[in-house]
Order: C-alpha cells, then sequence, then structure tokens
C-alpha cells in the first residue's frame, strides 16, 4: 500500500487541455500562462490517498479519503476538472516510470474508491463527490463528458469499478483502525 502517491498527469490530458484551454477556463490571464508553460504540463501530478497494488496480478485500489471536505476543484487551467475525475483518469493509466511495485498495477485490474464517513452516504446531498460518484456510476455519459481525451472503449467498464467505502466499513472489521469514530 503506498499512501499519497504522485501519479503524473496522463500526457493524453495535458495534449487535449492545452489544445482546448480556452473551452475549458474563462480567465484571460490564464490562456496567457497557458501558452508560456508549454515546456511543463497543464496539470502537476495527482495525490492519490492511497493505493494498493498486488504486485503478481497487477490488482490495484486507488482510494481517495475524505472526512470533512468535499471534493478538490483546484485545478489551474481547467476549471471543469475535479478530483474523482484526476482519480478516475489515474486510474485508467499505465504508469510503467512509477516507483517498482506501483508500475505493476494495471489499469484494466484496477478499481477506484472513495473513503468518507457514514454521515455523508446517509446525506449525500451534501458533498459534491457524492453527486459525481452516482452519475459515474450510473454509465459512460458524465465520464465521457469529464474525460474528454479517453475513448469510450475505455471507459466502459469503469462505472462498475467504482466504490464507496466508509470509515465505519473499516471499524465494523478492525475496531481499532478508525479510533475517532470511537470517541463519539
Amino acid at each position: 500500500m503506498y499512501f499519497e502517491a504522485q501519479c503524473p498527469s496522463p500526457t493524453s490530458y495535458t495534449d487535449w487541455l492545452s489544445a482546448n484551454v480556452r473551452n475549458r477556463h474563462l480567465i484571460p490571464y490564464v490562456f496567457d500562462a497557458a501558452n508560456r508553460t508549454s515546456a511543463r504540463p497543464l496539470e502537476g501530478p495527482t495525490h492519490v490517498d492511497a493505493i494498493l497494488v498486488n504486485a503478481t496480478n497487477g490488482f490495484g485500489v486507488l482510494i481517495e479519503a475524505k472526512v470533512l471536505a468535499d471534493s478538490s476543484c483546484d485545478v489551474s487551467f481547467d476549471c471543469l476538472r475535479n478530483q474523482l475525475t484526476r482519480n478516475i483518469d489515474i486510474m485508467l493509466q499505465p504508469y510503467a516510470e512509477l516507483r517498482p511495485q506501483l508500475n505493476k498495477r494495471i489499469p484494466d485490474r484496477s478499481l477506484f474508491c472513495i473513503l468518507t464517513p457514514q454521515m455523508f452516504r446517509d446525506y449525500p446531498q451534501s458533498r459534491h463527490y457524492a453527486g459525481l460518484l452516482a452519475q459515474y456510476q450510473a454509465g459512460i455519459d458524465a465520464l465521457t463528458r469529464d474525460l474528454p481525451h479517453r475513448d469510450t472503449s475505455e471507459l466502459e467498464t469503469v462505472p462498475n469499478r467504482l466504490g464507496w467505502l466508509t470509515f465505519e466499513d473499516i471499524q465494523s472489521l478492525f475496531p481499532d483502525a478508525c479510533p475517532w469514530l470511537n470517541a463519539a
């Protein structure tokens, strides 16, 4: 298991964004900045909270953990991109250049899971990530909308590979795993 794993933004996305930045942002100085950053990608690495990899068979689980925060939308050059989209994009990307073991993850054998308190699964309307996850699990329409650089064939199995896990789920299996839950 790797915590805060840094995965570079997929080249297919940064290439697509460089050609489409005017459709993905609305501030003129951002367009100027995008033109000046041609030597580096328009999106930095994604910090995946945790990645579990079975190096033997390439199975992987990418986990985005949230306690109180909502999904981030702090992307400099694409104001339509969000944290869940970035994580799913990373899930679909092979990374031969990453450190040993982490580079063994096979995209087609990978899952993405958001990890939150049960409260937000009970009241999904309170968090942006809940609505996005529901859209992404419903079919490829929202995924195609939010990952326009991906071929639809890459997205067909994604809805079935997305899940929502709670800290309470973990606590029920491992009673000492989340001691902060016991304080409530």
